[in-house]
Order: C-alpha cells, then sequence, then structure tokens
C-alpha cells in the first residue's frame, strides 16, 4: 500500500473517501476481486478472509478525485455478525456469486435480506458472478442477469484470474454512487429552495 494514500496531506486531496463492501459465500473468489483491482495481482490461492479487512484504491471519475476504502468480508456465517456492523456506514455494495457454484448463488438472497434490513434504502449495488473463466458453469447468464434486474442493480461476469469486469464493475458501482451524490445534492438544493420561498410568502 502505497504511502501517499496514508498520509493526512494526501487523503485531504480527495474529494470523496467511499467505503463500498463486496458481500458474499465463502470462497467465491470475493478476496482475489480486489487484489486485482488493487494491485492488479491474482494468486490462484488465498486463505478465507478472517472477518474483515479492506484495501484501498484511488479513482477519479468526472474529476472527482476518490479514495475508495474496499472491505473485504468473510463469508463463513461465524463471522456475519461482524459483517453486519460494518454496513451501515458502507455507501455500496458488491454481490458476488460463484457461477459454477449452484449453492452461492442461492445464497445472494439471503444477502440481499441483510442489506434491505442493515443498510440505507437508498444504497448502490451491483450483482456479479465470478469465476467466468471457467467452463463448470452451474448458473446461467440469464439467471443472474434476471435476479439483478428484479433488484433494479446491474449486472457483470467476472474473472480475477483473466481479468476480466474487474474495472468495470467497480467504475460502474462507483459512478452510481455519485450519481446518488449529486442527486442528494439536487434534492437538498430544491429544498432549501422551497423553504426561502415559503418564508418569504410568509413575512409579506
Amino acid at each position: 500500500m502505497s504511502s501517499d494514500i496514508e498520509s493526512k496531506s494526501s487523503i485531504e486531496e480527495f474529494d470523496h473517501k467511499l467505503k463500498i463492501m463486496i458481500l458474499g459465500e465463502s470462497m467465491v473468489g470475493k478476496t482475489s476481486i480486489i487484489n486485482r483491482y488493487t494491485n492488479d495481482k491474482f494468486g490462484g490461492r488465498y486463505l478465507c478472509t478472517v472477518g474483515i479487512d479492506f484495501q484501498k484504491k484511488k479513482l477519479e471519475i468526472n474529476n472527482k478525485k476518490l479514495l475508495l476504502q474496499i472491505w473485504d468480508t468473510a463469508g463463513q456465517e461465524r463471522f456475519r455478525n461482524v459483517t453486519k456492523n460494518y454496513f451501515h456506514s458502507s455507501h455500496g455494495f458488491i454481490l458476488a456469486y460463484d457461477i459454477n457454484n449452484k449453492e452461492s448463488f442461492e445464497k445472494i438472497q439471503y444477502w440481499l435480506d441483510e442489506i434491505k434490513e442493515n443498510a440505507d434504502t437508498k444504497i448502490k449495488c451491483i450483482l456479479i458472478g465470478t469465476k467466468c473463466d471457467l467452463d463448470r458453469r452451474e448458473v446461467t447468464e440469464e439467471e443472474g442477469m434476471e435476479l439483478a434486474k428484479s433488484c433494479g442493480y446491474k449486472f457483470l461476469e467476472t474473472s480475477a484470474k483473466e481479468n476480466i469486469n474487474i474495472e468495470k464493475t467497480f467504475f460502474t458501482l462507483v459512478s452510481e454512487i455519485m450519481s446518488n451524490f449529486d442527486n442528494n445534492k439536487r434534492d437538498s438544493v430544491s429544498l432549501s429552495s422551497e423553504d426561502s420561498t415559503k418564508k418569504k410568502k410568509k413575512c409579506c
């Protein structure tokens, strides 16, 4: 991790610091995706994440300098209470399943329920199918697209090993988060204008 990201002076240069969590069952490749995105590396095998960990990444979108905190969560059930504690302060979620593992796809509903219960109602999410470079497919692309559509999410199939759609996954999600910020700002300005108009009417 580069020292310029960690220094206080560097952090102050960013327009926004965004917290993104990647959710899904154990062994779907969450750590591999994060390492490919942040370090452009693929190690092949990783130990299961214990509890929760994060890495950082600099990004610029629409002339906005962003610092991403990408949180890697444990899929094992015994760590799920720890994971849920981080939901509320997150700006977006990546929900991941392995296209070669039907059960990991079916368990996405659990994570959808957890987001609904513990996160902001306007939270941005993207659904991804991982390990699309393998040929043991148990979940069709159409099934993934249908689930994402039913939730109002974008959908991509990815491969950390072959670096397929990894950058696009994060760019798509972060773009939606920034759009959410812009919409909230416009709503705030609109409400302020309405309040000002009401006050003027009362004074006349």
